[in-house]
């Protein structure tokens, strides 16, 4: 994202975040480890060693969900209706998976939980999904694991 692009709508607060969400500063994506109210420590790592930075909040900005993210982060094009998908979770029998799908026309998310011991499909759309952090969120909470990503 531009600098010059910031509007209310993307600006970034403390409270849309959580430690592990990825930010952009100056079109590089960091992690963050640490959050205050106007304030985070975030790290990137080059090669074997992590940079560490103090920035200040406000010149933070989301990484937008792209379908090349998406692709970086592990899903794969499926060519149909919701064209990028993952599983997370194992796939054997007796165990919980979680299926996303992306459809870039429509920008939204459809995540469905499978419990295959109950048979149970629950299914969830998530339309305002813009930002990484935000798909990070929403992975956290119907998991409560993390999304494992390697920017």
């Amino acid at each position: 994202i531009n600098s010059k692009e910031v509007t209310m709508e993307n600006k970034l607060k403390c409270t849309d975040l959580r430690i592990g969400n990825y930010v952009n500063y100056e079109n590089r994506p960091f992690e963050v480890i640490e959050i205050s109210p106007i304030s985070l420590v975030v790290r990137k790592k080059i090669g074997d060693i992590f940079e560490m930075q103090h920035r200040a909040l406000d010149v933070a900005q989301p990484i937008e969900l792209t379908e090349e993210l998406l692709v970086k982060i592990g899903f794969e094009d499926r060519k149909g209706y919701f064209n990028y998908s993952r599983v997370f979770g194992d796939d054997g029998d007796y165990c919980d998976s979680i299926y996303i799908y992306y459809c870039p026309r429509l920008k939204h998310f459809k995540f469905t939980h499978n419990i295959v011991e109950n048979l149970d499909m629950q299914t969830m759309d998530l339309y305002n999904i813009k930002y990484l952090h935000q798909l990070q969120n929403a992975y956290y909470c119907l998991t409560n694991q993390e999304l494992e990503i390697e920017l």
